[in-house]
């Protein structure tokens, strides 16, 4: 029988239960098997030659991929990426992929076509444990009902208006405080982070934390919050606390400092505007734009969240011909775009000017591509409206009521390092110097 069977292959014939089947109908059968099995085979389990391909990238290595080249300030390693591989490109972390844009039209896509598929955010483990299993607005699958709550509770016009005698409250207090250390070191960003922290627990809890153990718990409140930057990184810059880790004046104290033009400029719309011997009061901002343009440029040049929020896409989507995978990484590097030099005139520059010579280019609200500070879409941040009245309200004062200088033997030092925001490499240090003694007893 095994004789029978192996002659009918080769063209003779064999019998199997008394029928005889020739050789004249073996071979078209074995030819139509061995073509449908090709074709499913080429057209079923492998990619067309019509499926993108992913973005191009550098060389991954077998399971830890590219994680042996990145360096420590992920924007600058990006923007160094995009000069060789263009404004989109792929990299590996271990067998993660993700996927970089860096230009205003393709994260247009992202933030504002596509919003919907990438809109969910990418939290790492790190992230999840300590929010408690991502019940964080930035990690939970009900974000949008969370941020609904805050923003209605916190950032509406009128949450606002009826808290704008918290805020106040909360600057003069800070004033006092730097009145009480005149001719000492002042560290800007602690004097920042405290006053946000002030407005925030009054909003959120009605009443100040400031008392006889403020200073302490204050200063332990921070250190918590710098440990867990540490441990979430660079890689999830998410809204975990979106009062505070947008509110850092140390980069426009220095930008105004380095720059004695500006300073001078930002004093004589001062003088304008406020009586020498009165405080800067909310009311005053809206006549005061070449410093709204002085923020402005400053979050141009250092915006708080680089990278703005990794996202994690939906479903499986094509940008620029390249294919965007389902379940990836993607971070849109708006350090690299608000410095592009095809957008923005001397865009290394420190030029406060270029935001009052055309408006619409210093729209943050989430239209304009090429200025992304805070980010754009359904996930823009949420604390803009709080943004705009204290960090100008803080600068506007601080500038008013003293002189600042360094402490001698001591440079500006304006680079800055990537932890869960942007910040000074070196903590800005300055010593102030009272320029109207009248004015600081409004503080009182």
């Amino acid at each position: 029988m095994l004789s029978k069977l192996f002659h009918s292959f080769v063209g003779l014939s064999f019998e199997f239960k008394e029928h005889t089947i020739t050789s004249c109908g073996v071979i078209p059968i074995l030819l139509a098997a061995t073509f449908a099995i090709s074709c499913y085979a080429w057209f079923i389990k492998k990619p067309t030659r019509s499926t993108p391909p992913l973005p191009p990238g550098p060389r991954a290595l077998p399971l830890v991929g590219n994680i042996l080249s990145v360096e420590p300030n992920l924007h600058r390693y990006f923007a160094k990426l995009s000069q060789i591989y263009g404004p989109i490109f792929k990299f590996y972390l271990g067998r993660k992929l993700c996927i970089v844009i860096g230009s205003p039209s393709l994260a247009k896509q992202v933030l504002k076509e596509h919003d919907v598929v990438f809109a969910n955010r990418d939290p790492s483990a790190a992230a999840s444990v300590l929010t408690y299993g991502g019940k964080s607005i930035g990690a939970s699958p009900e974000w949008p009902k969370l941020r609904q709550v805050l923003v209605r509770e916190t950032m509406s016009n009128t949450s606002l208006n009826s808290s704008s005698a918290i805020r106040r409250q909360a600057v003069l207090r800070s004033m006092k405080d730097v009145s009480g250390r005149v001719g000492s070191p002042i560290k800007v960003g602690e004097l920042m982070f405290l006053t946000s922290l002030d407005v925030a627990t009054r909003m959120l809890w009605g009443a100040s934390l400031r008392g006889e153990d403020w200073d302490t718990m204050a200063v332990q409140f921070r250190e918590v919050l710098e440990e867990m930057f540490q441990v979430l990184g660079s890689g999830n810059i998410s809204d975990l606390f979106p009062l505070l880790t947008r509110f850092d004046l140390q980069g426009l104290e220095s930008k105004a400092k380095k720059k004695p033009e500006v300073m001078r400029k930002a004093r004589n719309e001062l003088e304008q505007v406020v009586a020498p011997d009165s405080v800067v009061e909310e009311f005053h901002l809206a006549k005061l734009p070449y410093l709204e343009a002085i923020v402005k440029e400053t979050l141009r040049l250092h915006p708080p969240a680089p990278l703005l929020t990794s996202r994690r896409p939906s479903a499986t989507s094509n940008l620029s011909g390249y294919t965007i995978p389902k379940g990836s990484t993607i971070f849109i590097n708006a350090w690299a775009i608000q410095r592009n030099p095809e957008v923005w005139e001397n865009p290394q520059d420190f030029q406060p000017d270029r935001f009052l010579e055309d408006v619409k280019i210093g729209d943050f609200r989430g239209n304009n591509f090429n200025y992304l500070p805070f980010g754009s879409g359904r996930r823009i941040c949420p604390g803009i409206p709080l943004a705009e009245k204290i960090v100008p309200h803080v600068l506007a004062n601080l500038l008013h009521l003293f002189e600042w200088s360094l402490p001698e033997g001591t440079e500006f030092d304006l680079s800055d390092k990537l932890l869960m925001a942007l910040k000074k490499s070196e903590p800005l240090v300055v010593i102030p110097t009272p320029r109207s003694l009248s004015a600081l007893e409004h503080c009182n």
